[in-house]
This record gives C-alpha cells, structure tokens and sequence, in this order.
C-alpha cells in the first residue's frame, strides 16, 4: 500500500512524536521494560465462524484505531481490516489452512475512513500463528468442507441454493406455506389440506391453497378420487359400474328383484322364493321369477327330482301313471274310479265314494248326483234337487225366491205373467188403480198426482193424505224419487211409471248448500236438478 501524501505526513509526524517519547512511556519501545515493544498481548482463537482476535488498547494519546494484518506464508502481510475496536473477526479463511496475524497502530489524529488510514509499522509486535485452522460455521462438529448444512438451520447446502435460501444464513430458509415445519419442498401436502401435491394436481385442485381441495360428492369427508362409494348409496363405484347404475348418482343403484334389501348382484336368491340362484339353475328353474321354483309336489321336504313318490300317493313314480297326480294313479278294477281318486291308494273294492250307488266312482260317474242332468250341464253336480242357478247367486233355483236376481220375486212375476228365470222380462211397476206398487223396492205410489203447488205445500199435503186406508203417505226424497226414472228411455218422461207426465216433482230433499233450495226429478228431461222452495211443480205421494 502507498499511503498519500497527507497520510504520509502524519505518519511521519506520529513516528517524530513516538521518538521523542522515552522508552519508558513508549508502549511501542522495545526497550520498553513492561511491553517490550509489544503491548498488544494479541490472542487468537479459532471460532466457529472464522478466527477471533482480541488485543489490549495501546496507550497512546490520540489513537485513530488499528489495523489488522495477516499472512498466509508467514512473511508477506497484507492488512484484511481495520477496527476501532479491539477485537476483530477474520471470517474470510479457508479450512485447512495456516495463518499469521499482527496489529498496527493507526496514524494518530487521522479523521477519514480508518481502512485508508495508514499505520505504524514500528515496534516488536509479536506475531501469532493459527495452524491448520478448522472452520465450523455453525459449530455442529462438522468441518464446513464436509457440512452438507453449513448454517445448522436443517436444510441442506443444496436444497437452500435450489430453494434460493443462503446456506450460510441459519435465518434463512426455505418457504413453509402451511407453518407444518416441513419445507415446502419437502412437503408432499404444501396447503396442508390433507390432500397430496400430486392428487391435487391430477385432481385439478390448487396444492398450494388450503381451501381448494378435490370434489367430496356425497360429503362424507373422502375425496372422489379416494372414495370407493362416490355417491354414498352403498354400492361401490365398481361393482355400479359393472351393473350399469351410475356411480355418482345416489339415486341410481343397482337392481333388488325380490326388495330384500339386497342388491341382486350381491343376493344369493334374487327371487326371493327361499331356493339359491345356483339351486334353481341347477334344477332348470328360473331364479329371477318367484313363482317359478324347484318342485316339491307333495310337500315332504323332498323335492321332486329326489323324491321316489313325487305325489305322494303312496304309489312309486314307476308304477303311478299319473306320478305328478295324487289324485291318480290307476283303475286297477276298472269302475271309472281311480284307486287314488281320495288323495291316497286305496284298496280295489273301496277305491272312491259313489253318491249315487250305481256302481260308478264318483270320480269317473259323468251323473254324480243321479238326477239325470250330466255333471257338464249340473249347476249342483252332487245335489239330486238342484242343478239350475239362473241368477249364478250360489242358490238353485227350487229355492231361490228370484231365479233372475232382477229384484222381481218370483211369485210376483208369474203373477204379473212374466218369466221368473228371464231377468230381462219383469214388470217393475204393477198398475193396481189408485195405487201402483214398485215390485222392486216394494214401496207403494199414488197412481195421481197434483200440480202446482210449493215445497211446502207439497209436504203438508202428502203428510196429511188419507188414501185406502193409510195414513203413513209422504213426500218422497231424493233418491226414492230418482227410482221412478228409466235411465234407457230416451224420450220423455224417461220413466216406466203408469201413466207418468212430462212435469217436474218436488223431492222433500234440501239443498245442502242454500236452504232455501230444494231437489226435484224433471221428467221433462230425465235429471235431477234443485230449485227455490217458492217455486210450483207437481206432487206424488209415496208409502212403504
């Protein structure tokens, strides 16, 4: 180093001005008995992070500080740093090497930048050695040529390059997005949602935004892509893929035949008839039809494949010739009754009842009851004193009080000279002069009637009617009324009463809406219809 022209006078005037000094009170003295040239006592230690220096204040009056020189061969120094301390760390070293250090005094009175400053080389200064220094940066044991993480904060020399943290800054590390303490580098979950970096992004979900996960379609907290039953409905996605139900359609779930509760897939009798899928296949019935299941023809527990008397009439298969028919089997004695006609074999000589004893079985006698009307035409094939039901009521006809079920009594319609079996052909109204009788509902009507009157008049008449004898008359209701018409006639007065007018009757029926309203029957035009009470139509009395 040169020093300038003023740095060179005032190191001149410092080194004029340590002469005049005794050697005495010149620290810097060799001849100094305390220093002896050396007052520096320099003490070098080898630190974690570089070499510590440390030294004793020089007592000189003005001192600007001092200058730090080092050197790598121990013979050429070259100043590393300057300090108005007296301590001094020397962290541009290199492992392994050797060094030697000495302080200077910097030129008293100088005022600008202490690393320009020039300094006093005189003296005796005692030189100290580091020899084959260990640099341990961040003291963990390890020499930093052989640390992987020069700084000790954990992550190593080159992740913190690739991550563009400083590996020699321990404060410096890299990003931790969701404060796990797992770099994110390092972190298989960046956002920390518990979802993977790589299904996020397979997923299309942001890995690095907490709130952006995958889809959860049935909210049952597992992600689709991990959730074998996507739609929550019981039924994995591949077992509804493969029985072509939708997978994320809760709603859409495989078929359950026989609504057991059991998929069919996964039921092992979809039928639900109480016999296995394989059973039925096995024995060629269908296991998707219930009604169709393997035979047990006479319910021993023995099905019909395994069981030696299928029917169950006691004969074997092999000599029934009806093996299916416990019924049948044969007519051994040839008298039209099977000797298992009674639901089991039965001996020759009593092989079936013969209701009619004429040596017939009934099961083979074409006439069971004898009463010469074969079985075929016989509504009672074992009753000798029926065998006609005209009306099909379960009752035959020698005692059934209306053979045509048209409401007309017999006696009533051979009296009226109508036929009793022919429910087209009755008389429903019989004209018997003032009176005319209903042979259907057994009421009696006036054959006359009268015109003009209001409800009320009409009820007042016909409770106060004396008429052959009774006095029980009233005005019919609605519905007794309604009787009276003919629903086939298609002309007026639409009814089959004796002598009926085309006019409107008064019922004793309110209108249940307005009290004022009442039903009436219009002949005129065959319907039922209401009107005010003040109004006028005709009156026909009725009695039971």
């Amino acid at each position: 180093m040169k020093p300038s022209f003023l740095a060179l006078c005032l190191l001149l005037t410092a080194c004029s001005s340590f002469q005049q000094l005794d050697h005495l009170n010149n620290p810097l003295d060799e001849h100094n008995p305390e220093t002896k040239g050396d007052p520096y006592q320099l003490v070098v230690e080898n630190k974690n992070n570089g070499v510590q220096l440390t030294w004793q204040a020089v007592d000189l009056p003005g001192v600007a500080g001092y200058a730090v020189l080092r050197s790598a061969d121990g013979t050429t120094f070259e100043r590393i740093g300057s300090t108005d301390e007296t301590s001094f760390l020397d962290t541009d070293i290199s492992d392994g090497e050797s060094y030697t250090y000495r302080i200077a005094v910097v030129a008293i009175g100088f005022a600008g930048d202490l690393a320009e400053a020039p300094y006093l080389s005189g003296g005796t200064t005692a030189l100290r050695v580091i020899e084959d220094l260990v640099v341990d940066w961040d003291g963990d044991g390890k020499r930093d040529t052989e640390d992987e993480d020069l700084d000790g904060d954990g992550v190593s020399n080159l992740d913190e390059a690739a991550q563009g943290s400083d590996p020699e800054d321990k404060t410096s590390v890299p990003s931790d997005l969701d404060k796990d303490g797992k770099y994110d580098f390092q972190d298989d979950d960046r956002d920390g949602d518990g979802v993977s970096n790589t299904d996020e992004a397979a997923q299309g979900s942001d890995p690095e935004d907490k709130t952006s996960v995958p889809s959860d379609l049935d909210k049952d907290g597992k992600y689709d892509f991990q959730d074998d039953d996507r739609d929550g409905d019981g039924v994995s996605n591949t077992d509804e893929a493969a029985q072509g139900s939708d997978p994320e359609d809760k709603t859409a779930v495989p078929p359950d035949l026989d609504k057991d509760g059991k998929y069919d897939f996964q039921d092992d009798d979809r039928d639900g008839d109480g016999q296995t899928n394989d059973f039925e296949e096995e024995h060629g019935t269908d296991p998707d039809v219930s009604g169709d299941v393997v035979p047990d023809t006479d319910d021993d527990g023995l099905f019909d494949f395994d069981d030696e008397d299928i029917d169950g009439d006691e004969v074997p298969n092999e000599a029934d010739e009806q093996p299916n028919d416990r019924t049948r089997c044969h007519d051994l004695d040839l008298d039209t009754c099977d000797e298992c006609a009674g639901g089991i074999l039965a001996e020759v000589s009593t092989d079936g009842p013969d209701l009619d004893y004429d040596g017939l079985c009934d099961a083979g006698d074409p006439d069971q009851d004898g009463d010469a009307v074969p079985d075929a035409n016989d509504a009672f094939p074992r009753d000798p004193k029926e065998n006609l039901d005209t009306d099909l009521d379960g009752i035959g006809n020698m005692v059934d009080p209306d053979d045509d079920g048209d409401g007309v009594l017999d006696v009533n319609e051979i009296e009226d000279g109508t036929d009793p079996t022919d429910r087209d052909k009755y008389l429903h109204f019989k004209d018997l002069g003032d009176f005319v009788a209903d042979r259907t509902t057994g009421l009696v009507w006036q054959h006359d009637y009268i015109e003009g009157k209001t409800w009320q008049e009409a009820l007042d008449y016909c409770d106060g009617l004396t008429n052959g004898g009774h006095d029980d008359w009233s005005l019919p209701s609605k519905e007794t009324l309604e009787g009276l018409m003919n629903s086939s006639s298609d002309t007026c007065p639409y009814s089959d009463f004796p002598d009926m007018p085309c006019q409107r009757f008064w019922s004793s029926s309110s209108y249940i809406n307005n009290p004022n309203y009442v039903w009436g029957v219009n002949f005129i035009l065959g319907s039922v219809s209401y009107g005010s009470k003040n109004g006028s139509y005709a009156v026909r009395c009725v009695r039971p």
